[in-house]
């Protein structure tokens, strides 16, 4: 099955129900359009759940708001369950966001007793988070494009190894 993905990110398109182009819907809204909305949860591969923390910790760097790791896998992840689970995903980021010369976004994923980023966060040493947290609110995540599934796909092989 073909799905739309326009620079890593999943998108909805719709087509009108009789239109010639060639497509493989997903599924179709009450209207009777199709539309090819895929998922998290749909395709629930470490890259995959990187890319949308990446998206929440992206609004939480706007916002100027920390997030703990119990919340966010709570809350945010429908679908891909509590504990340890994030330790993936968030290495995908932080190893990206380290390649790139970035600030670690995951610095504003917390320990929901301590309110301190986990052990996990190695790019930032313990004493530095708080002043990591505040360069991460003050960078404008939105002026660039987010990581491709294979560029987050590949900062966790590397990650990893």
């Amino acid at each position: 099955m073909k799905k739309a993905v326009c620079l890593g990110i999943a998108v909805s398109i719709t087509l009108a129900p009789n239109n010639p182009v060639n497509y493989n819907p997903v599924g179709s809204n009450e209207s009777g359009f199709v539309t090819m909305v895929v998922r998290f949860e749909d395709n629930s591969r470490i890259p995959t759940r990187a890319l949308q923390i990446y998206q929440v910790l992206v609004g939480l760097a706007w916002n100027r708001q920390t997030i703990t790791y119990g919340a966010l896998s709570r809350h945010q992840m429908e679908g891909y369950g509590t504990g340890g689970i994030l330790a993936g995903p968030l290495s995908c980021i932080m190893t990206w966001c380290r390649e790139n010369g970035l600030e670690p976004l995951t610095v504003l994923v917390v320990n929901d007793a301590t309110g301190v980023p986990g052990e996990g966060l190695t790019t930032v040493p313990l004493r530095d988070w708080p002043a990591a947290q505040q360069r991460v609110f003050d960078f404008n995540w939105f002026s660039i494009m987010p990581p491709s599934l294979t560029e987050l796909e590949e900062a966790y092989r590397r990650s990893s190894s």
